[in-house]
């Protein structure tokens, strides 16, 4: 019995202390979350760029484009996400497809090859089919 409620105190208490830190969290400037998203979206691009670096072998001008592209899709992410929102499908496929056509000006034939086959492909789902719920 003591270990019992042992153990509901310590449920209770993770549980307050997880939603006051998600209430000061919810509370900090604005600006701070900005600087936070802009390094976020820094770091995120960076990322992929040496990940495309590894795998394309890029050159120093195509390695400064690419980090531009990334950059600019890891800053609509945040956007969206820091306005509460979450991307539906349909945004994501469209800033993808526009990432692609820029990546298709960088990239010479040969890389951009090697960069449709290291693309994941979105799994289809039949017609009719309900959509997955987001969480």
């Amino acid at each position: 019995m003591k270990k019992m409620i042992i153990t509901c105190a310590l449920v209770a208490s993770a549980s307050v202390m997880s939603y006051a830190q998600h209430a000061a969290s919810a509370s900090a400037p604005a600006s701070a979350n900005a600087a936070n998203n802009q390094v976020m979206a820094q770091h995120m691009a960076e990322k992929n760029t040496k990940m495309y670096e590894k795998q394309l072998g890029l050159n120093a001008e195509q390695y400064k484009k690419v980090y531009d592209v990334q950059l600019n899709m890891s800053n609509q992410m945040m956007a969206l996400r820091s306005a509460g929102a979450q991307p539906g499908e349909g945004q994501v496929m469209q800033m993808h497809m526009y990432q692609d056509q820029q990546m298709k000006t960088i990239l010479t034939a040969d890389q951009y090859k090697k960069y449709e086959s290291t693309r994941p492909v979105a799994p289809t789902r039949p017609a009719g089919a309900p959509q997955p719920a987001i969480h």
